[in-house]
């Protein structure tokens, strides 16, 4: 199974419409996490929001795992050892308010090895070969550690979170 998430605080209907579009020809079944989006999939199951556990779960038991390029999203890759493509949402397509998905996976791709699909072309590419997506690893370098902190410590302060990240 792929399983394809969008995070909670928003939709991605760019992400859903290409992943149902895959889904309707792939050899694998898809379940598509669609969050706030408003297009249905038709070709895959899906679901609006999960609980944690079982959104874990999904990220456990899929042979590979879709995600917009959010903190949660990569943190609970990394906590769960899968096999991850990353699709940043696009400011200038106004999926997003500004570049901060395309700055973390610049900033987490200078220190460990992910599979990044920036158009939905690249996407289907991507998953016509799931076996060929490499799994992140936990055991991370201390300068990767030290990216995804200031990330989310950025983006907690710019938000005004009360937030302290540590590995």
């Amino acid at each position: 199974m792929i399983y394809v998430t969008v995070g909670v605080s928003q939709g991605f209907e760019r992400l859903v419409r290409k992943a149902d579009n895959i889904a309707a020809t792939h050899q694998e079944e898809f379940l598509i996490q669609t969050g706030d989006t408003n297009y249905q999939p038709k070709y895959a199951d899906s679901v609006d929001i999960l609980p944690p556990n079982r959104h874990e779960k999904f990220f456990r038991d899929a042979s590979v795992v879709v995600g917009h390029a959010g903190t949660g999203t990569f943190l609970t890759a990394l906590d769960n050892d899968v096999r991850l493509v990353l699709f940043p949402r696009n400011p200038e397509l106004d999926e997003v308010y500004d570049d901060h998905q395309q700055n973390h996976v610049d900033g987490w791709s200078n220190s460990i090895d992910l599979t990044i699909a920036s158009t939905t072309e690249e996407l289907a590419t991507i998953l016509s070969a799931p076996k060929d997506v490499p799994q992140i690893r936990r055991e991370i370098s201390g300068e990767l550690q030290d990216n995804i902190g200031m990330i989310v410590q950025k983006e907690a302060e710019e938000r005004q979170l009360p937030f302290s990240f540590r590995f």
